[in-house]
């Protein structure tokens, strides 16, 4: 568990473990790896407390943009 006041970078630690945020100083490594290791690319995932993409998007919207994140290897969109 990650718990903290409001401001203490609670937010901010897990942008720089998903490599969402550059780190401005020092260095985040996962596993003795940096987080910027492209081993690491499909091993991290993040739940936020509320989902506001499903809220935003339409159907097709929302498997548009998972295909961006996951590309399917038979590049079937039906």
């Amino acid at each position: 568990a990650l718990i903290g006041p409001n401001g203490a970078g609670k937010t901010t630690l897990l942008d720089c473990l998903l490599g969402d945020k550059l780190v401005t100083s020092g260095q985040v490594y996962i596993q003795d790896l940096p987080v910027t290791s492209s081993k690491l690319d499909y091993t991290r995932s993040y739940l936020p407390q509320e989902n506001v993409i499903v809220q935003k998007l339409k159907v097709k919207e929302l498997i548009a943009f998972f295909q961006r994140i996951y590309p399917n290897p038979l590049n079937n969109q039906e």
